[in-house]
Order: structure tokens, then sequence, then C-alpha cells
């Protein structure tokens, strides 16, 4: 097992991967299907938005966490890679006003316009993407918070409006809204004042937070209730 001491460093893709060494095995055997998945997402986006009202902001690190674990996931379950599918839609600026700073306001364009990518701005760690989003989408953490909660929603729309025909335009949507939902992950632990890289590594640097093992054994049950 590969040593989790620096959690902290990882890129997007490294932590998708170790959510997948942690509870890939666990997520398959205890049939936790995709809106199984999102069910637990949204459980942790509401703790979120429950904390912030009551200014618990204390409570907002563990919840936060665990709901961009099961968006890792979910991506891992439609065998994507999330930090591509992050970069691609988000490549260092707004993709709706290609502006480093969005200045689309409260009427934002209904489509993106054409970018110019260029490589040597993307990030080559989590912390990278964190601090690329807050610029170019600050936030109050309100917003994001009511924001993760309603992306997280449209998580368990895309997924089911998918599996009733399996359509690739449905399949795509899925991975559009998860994408937005990393986005407003990342605008939680901001306004918050966490760094979510870190966080990760506060509560999985030992395994599963759960049962601290490499390989997640928590009896399904345990882990509905959770995480």
């Amino acid at each position: 097992m590969k040593s989790r001491q620096r959690i902290r460093n990882f890129s997007l893709f490294q932590l998708q991967m170790l959510n997948k060494e942690l509870y890939q095995v666990q997520n398959d055997r205890g049939c936790f299907d995709p809106p199984v998945m999102a069910s637990r997402m949204h459980a942790h986006a509401t703790q979120i938005l429950k904390a912030v009202r009551k200014v618990r902001l204390d409570k907002i690190s563990y919840q936060v966490c665990m709901a961009f674990s099961w968006a890792e996931a979910l991506a891992n379950r439609f065998h994507l890679n999330l930090e591509d599918e992050v970069w691609n839609r988000f490549p260092g600026v707004c993709p709706y006003c290609n502006q480093p700073q969005c200045r689309c306001g409260q009427k934002r364009p209904s489509k993106r316009k054409p970018v110019v990518v260029d490589p040597r701005l993307r990030p080559s760690s989590c912390h990278g993407y964190q601090h690329m989003f807050a610029r170019i989408y600050p936030q109050t953490l309100p917003e994001a918070a009511s924001h993760l909660a309603e992306e997280v929603g449209e998580v368990d729309d895309a997924i089911q409006n998918y599996i009733g025909l399996h359509r690739k335009d449905l399949y795509n949507h899925i991975v559009l809204e998860l994408v937005d939902v990393v986005t407003t992950v990342f605008a939680v632990a901001t306004n918050t004042n966490l760094d979510l890289a870190t966080e990760m590594e506060r509560w999985f640097g030992k395994g599963c937070p759960g049962c601290r093992r490499a390989s997640c054994d928590c009896k399904p049950s345990d882990r509905a209730r959770q995480y």
C-alpha cells in the first residue's frame, strides 16, 4: 500500500485512485450503485448546509471530504478520469466568458465560447485546482453550500435519467454535473479556510476513517450511517 503521508500533495487523479483503493471492493460487494452513491453525497451536502446555518464551521471539514469521496466513487464507477474532465470543462478560465475571473454576472451565456487552452496553466495538484477555482468563481460560504446541494441534486437527476435510457448524451450530462460538484466542493472548502487535500489527508491518511484499513472492511450498514 502506498504511503499516505503526502496526500496533501496529491493530484486530483491520485486522490481518485486512493478512493478506488479504499472503497471499490466495498462499494461493489455492498451493492452501492450510482443512485445510492449520489444519495450519500446528498446527505453530506445537506449536513454542510446545516453547519453553515448553525455557524458550526468546525463540522464542515468531515462533511466536505465525505461528499468529495463519494464524488470520486461515482467517477470510479463510471470509469471517468475526474481530473481530465475538470480540466476539459474549466481550462484555467470561465468557459462562458473566457476570463480568468468570471465576468458573466447574473446572466451567464447559454453557450460556451471557444477557448484557447494553455496546458502550462493546468494545475498539478488538488491544491492547485482549489486555488484556480477560488480565482475564477469567488463565492461566499452560504452561496457555495447552497450551490453544492443544488449540483448534487442535479447529479442524482442525471443518473436517474441515464438509467432509464442509457443514451450517450445523458451519460455526458452526468459527467458535466459531477464536475460541477467538484468545483463547488472546492468553493465550500475555500470559504471555510480549508485546504481540501490537507483535510483529505486528515481523514484518510490512515486508511478508511471507519475501520482504519487500506481497503475498507466496514459493515455496509455502518458505512451507510456514517460515511
